[in-house]
Parts: C-alpha cells; structure tokens; sequence
C-alpha cells in the first residue's frame, strides 16, 4: 500500500488531477492474475520456479507502468520516471530502516549468525 500511495503523491507532484480511487482500482485488477501465479507456483521447481518468479515480476512491472500512464494521463516517459522514482524512494526507505535496526539494536547481527549456527 505504501507504494501505491508513494505513486499517487508523486503523481500530484508531476501535475495529475485524478483521484486516487481512479489509479487504485486498476490496480486491484491487475493484481488479479497473482492469485492464479500463487496457486500456480507449487507446480514449478528449481531452476524454472526461477525463471516464473522474473517473468512475474517484469510483468507487474510493465502493467504498473501502463496504468500509471494511463490514470494520470501521462506519457510513457513520464510514467517511467515517476515509477523510478518511486522505487529509489523505496529503496531509500528500506536502507534507512536497516540503518536504524543496526544502529539500535548493534549485536542483531552476530546474534543472526550466531542463530545459524
């Protein structure tokens, strides 16, 4: 959810009008089809569950694109910078995260490896 909202925001920034019901129901839609990926994925193993894993991915990444595109009325450029956006601001996020845990909590790690063991 974070992400769609970090999309919506953003997409005001570049000059959008639409409402955030306008982007969050195609989406919805689309997500559709991870439903028959998650009863799917049992059937693969190895090497090809890898291979299903990238092909999903690269597509909810195209079909995000497109209705980021097509709800706030972007260009594809457009809509592709903005989703790049979007996901360095993520990542930051993340990273930032990480860093606190770390930060606050300093043994986490040996107490990980230790845990392996």
């Amino acid at each position: 959810m974070f992400l769609f909202i970090l999309i919506h925001s953003l997409s005001k920034l570049f000059g959008s009008k639409t409402t955030f019901i306008s982007f969050f129901r195609p989406v919805g839609y689309s997500h559709m089809l991870d439903i028959l990926f998650v009863f799917a994925m049992p059937v693969f193993e190895g090497i090809a569950k890898i291979v299903v894993n990238i092909i999903w991915t690269i597509w909810f990444f195209l079909i995000l694109i497109l209705i980021i595109k097509e709800a706030y009325k972007f260009s594809l450029w457009k809509a592709i910078v903005l989703f790049v956006i979007v996901w360095l601001i993520t990542i930051g996020v993340i990273m930032l995260f990480v860093m606190i845990i770390f930060l606050a909590f300093p043994n986490i790690f040996e107490n990980l490896l230790a845990l392996s063991d």
